[in-house]
């Protein structure tokens, strides 16, 4: 059951990541602080949503 909630938690904390760098008001360093995940995995979710975004607007 505790792996469940980890993940669960897991993926909550990357949905928020995700939405709070759509806004764009905090930093990598806020995010990952506020959030209690790494810089890295900011960094990680930044560059995938970067390369979504890129995908729906740059298709040829």
């Amino acid at each position: 059951m505790s792996k469940i909630m980890d993940d669960l938690i897991g993926n909550e904390k990357k949905n928020s990541a995700l939405k709070l760098l759509k806004i764009g008001k905090l930093t990598d360093d806020e995010i990952a602080d506020g959030l209690g995940i790494t810089i890295e995995e900011v960094e990680s979710l930044k560059l995938k949503e970067l390369h979504i975004v890129c995908d729906k607007k740059c298709k040829v």
